[in-house]
């Protein structure tokens, strides 16, 4: 059997042959594709069998197929972060700064949170493995309908970027929101969005203790 890691742009055709070769990468098996057939992969890793033409498709985990852009790098850089940490990311999208903060708090841990169901399918296959190592969670669900789980504990920061209702314009559900995050930090938990140098502080509701 001979096998190889392959990733990047790669075209491979059933005698496993890429028209372009670049570094080798962790992979987790996701689907098989077998017979006359080709892959064009964009930021995957494959598994080439050559021995049973098969090919399977891998995501890396190790990828910057979701690297953070420079103005997500500024904002997750502006967070104050420390180890131990709660963190809520309202309206997340494909995950990528929430899995940017989850290697910063050490032991803590990051929710993210997004109205959108391909958003969270996005967050939960680029953070498989914090993820699963309890340093991230995402959840499907609108920023003025968000409440903590029985006994989940509260957060001690939370930031947006770009989320209609706290950036002004949704006033009506903005205020829903606030009063939705307020209840879930502490009591000296703050929030930040986007539109400052790069954030800035939102006040909250009064918080019960």
């Amino acid at each position: 059997m001979n096998c190889g890691y392959r990733t990047g742009v790669e075209r491979i055709t059933r005698q496993g042959t890429p028209a372009e070769r670049r570094s080798a990468c962790p992979w987790t098996p996701v689907a098989p594709v077998r017979g006359p057939a080709e892959a064009l992969l964009i930021g995957r890793g494959v598994l080439v069998d050559d021995s049973l033409r098969c090919y399977r498709i891998t995501e890396w985990e190790g990828s910057r197929m979701r690297s953070l852009s420079p103005r997500l790098t500024a904002i997750v850089d502006a967070l104050p972060l420390t180890p131990g940490m709660r963190v809520l990311e309202i309206g997340g999208g494909t995950g990528a700064a929430a899995k940017a903060v989850a290697g910063r708090v050490g032991d803590g841990h990051i929710l993210m949170i997004d109205r959108s169901a391909t958003s969270i399918d996005q967050a939960w296959k680029g953070a498989a493995a914090e993820i699963d190592a309890g340093l991230m969670s995402v959840r499907r669900i609108a920023v003025e309908d968000f409440t903590l789980l029985p006994d989940e504990a509260r957060f001690d920061l939370a930031f947006a970027v770009r989320v209609g209702a706290l950036d002004g314009r949704h006033p009506a559900t903005g205020r829903l929101a606030l009063r939705r995050i307020a209840d879930a930090l502490t009591p000296r938990g703050r929030l930040f969005v986007d539109g400052g140098d790069p954030l800035r502080r939102l006040s909250l509701p009064h918080r019960d203790t």
